[in-house]
């Protein structure tokens, strides 16, 4: 067994007491740390926002980015499922909350609504008659998750 001297198992306890010391005033509360003697350590750590219950702002996220990224996504599913049933799409624009499309046949509209109605079930499609498609985001299709 290990045989340590006197001297030095007391050199690690009081190490060990000044670690617990000046550790105290960060487990305390604010109020309690400045009560503390003059002569014992009253400074506490700042936390970063991560461990002071900020962790929320840290993840939180661009919401237009995410609307921005998700009419994009739409519009492309849109498109692609449009040609891909010979239906000729053309002009393609978002604006706000909205993503629209003009037809280059109005015979296709028809076909367009039943298409498009089982792709965009987070949006309110509407297809005029004179060929122009505009899909509008909902509150649910802005919901994360």
């Amino acid at each position: 067994m290990l045989q340590f001297p006197a001297w030095k198992i007391w050199i690690v306890a009081i190490v060990c007491g000044l670690g617990v010391a000046f550790a105290m005033p960060n487990v305390l509360p604010r109020d309690v740390a400045e009560s503390l003697p003059s002569w014992m350590p009253n400074k506490q750590i700042s936390l970063g926002l991560d461990l002071s219950g900020g962790a929320h702002l840290v993840v939180q996220i661009d919401e237009q980015a995410y609307v921005d990224g998700r009419l994009e996504s739409v519009g492309q599913n849109i498109r692609r499922t449009l040609r891909a049933e010979q239906i000729g799409v053309r002009a393609t624009g978002i604006v706000g909350m909205t993503v629209s499309f003009d037809l280059r046949k109005l015979e296709d509209i028809a076909a367009a609504r039943e298409e498009i109605g089982v792709i965009a079930d987070d949006f309110i499609v509407v297809v005029n008659d004179d060929g122009t498609i505009t899909a509008i985001l909902t509150e649910q299709g802005l919901e994360i998750g």
